[in-house]
């Protein structure tokens, strides 16, 4: 049975589309400054691509998207002398409000509403052959005593980038590494790290029925030091587009506090214009070492014509036997099995 948004309870999926009608958008905007962009009011934000929001995002799968009330500016440096794009861009946001996915009527506090005091900084270099740089900083300062196991300080460095191997081959490479403490009103003792390291390869045979074939192999840790009094002592990512990453079973939207060590790999097939996506995840604790479970994810998605795309999307979660997982998980959910299945119409206009 689902309320307010949520399931009441952690053996089933989780239920966060409810019904209403709200303001997505409404700000100000002012482009007068040479390669700038003011914003004033209510927006999305987004860091990196869609969907890996791993830090800021707009968790677009949902039917009511996150949006942020803030004061944000975008500004880039350094053409580059062949192409013109600019190879510094700065992106820095003071947010005061963020408006979540389960709907402005919930009456649960924080569901409706995160109230902050927030900034959010990102800097991207692009000026290298080999490899593309993000830095970033978020101070997050939650302002309701229930989101405030929330409030860190975030630091980080990300480096991605590809190498073609002749006309058909490329690898392809992404390392990051992130420091998460503890800040403002936070009750808990936070000193937790963040790392990921991803490979792969990707072979364009060009053909119709196949284009294009991708195979990589990540392993990311959200590090945990374990449960006291309650509150959960794990680098966490409260505003991130969180389907995307460790399954989209959702089984791990809230890191558990002894962490997750999520090693895993993709496969990434294009064809007749339709994508298809295997992934399979191994899931285990940074802290005292146990398993958690695994999980197969697929997906595939076709566009008709201009404005319609198809798809087909399964989730099985299979829940560890392992004696700590079941004493420690049972509430999160992560000591139960899960199977999604969705079909679903995209129209866009």
């Amino acid at each position: 049975m689902a309320t307010n948004g949520l399931t009441s309870n952690a053996r089933f999926a989780t239920v966060v589309d409810p019904e209403g009608t709200e303001v997505q958008q409404a700000n100000l905007r002012y482009e007068g400054l040479p390669y700038t962009v003011l914003r004033v009011g209510r927006q999305e934000i987004e860091h990196r691509g869609a969907p890996l929001h791993r830090y800021i995002g707009n968790i677009l799968w949902r039917q009511n998207w996150q949006g942020f009330d803030a004061a944000r500016v975008t500004t880039s440096f350094f053409p580059d002398v062949d192409t013109g794009d600019r190879r510094l861009k700065l992106d820095y946001a003071y947010v005061w409000n963020t408006n979540r996915i389960f709907g402005e009527d919930n009456p649960i506090r924080d569901r409706s509403d995160f109230p902050m005091n927030s900034h959010f900084f990102k800097v991207n270099w692009d000026g290298l052959s080999l490899v593309k740089l993000e830095g970033y900083v978020y101070s997050l300062d939650f302002d309701h005593s229930v989101s405030r196991q929330f409030s860190t300080n975030t630091v980080g460095l990300r480096g991605e980038g590809a190498k073609g191997l002749g006309p058909k081959w490329k690898i392809l490479y992404t390392g990051e590494f992130a420091h998460q403490g503890d800040a403002y009103d936070n009750p808990a003792d936070i000193d937790v790290n963040y790392y990921l390291g991803e490979a792969g390869v990707a072979y364009q045979f060009g053909k119709k029925w196949l284009d294009t074939v991708t195979v990589k192999g990540s392993y990311e840790v959200l590090e945990g030091d374990g449960t006291v009094s309650g509150i959960g002592r794990a680098f966490q990512t409260p505003l991130g587009t969180n389907h995307a990453f460790q399954g989209w079973a959702d089984r791990f939207l809230i890191t558990p506090g002894d962490g997750i060590e999520d090693l895993f790999g993709t496969l990434r097939v294009t064809g007749y214009g339709a994508t298809f996506i295997a992934m399979y995840h191994d899931f285990s604790s940074n802290n005292d070492d146990y398993s958690y479970g695994t999980e197969w994810d697929l997906v595939a998605e076709k566009p008709l014509k201009k404005n319609w795309l198809v798809g087909l999307k399964y989730s099985d979660y299979d829940a560890s036997d392992d004696a700590l997982n079941q004493a420690r998980n049972r509430g999160g959910g992560q000591a139960f099995d899960l199977i999604k299945f969705w079909v679903y119409v995209q129209f866009k206009f």
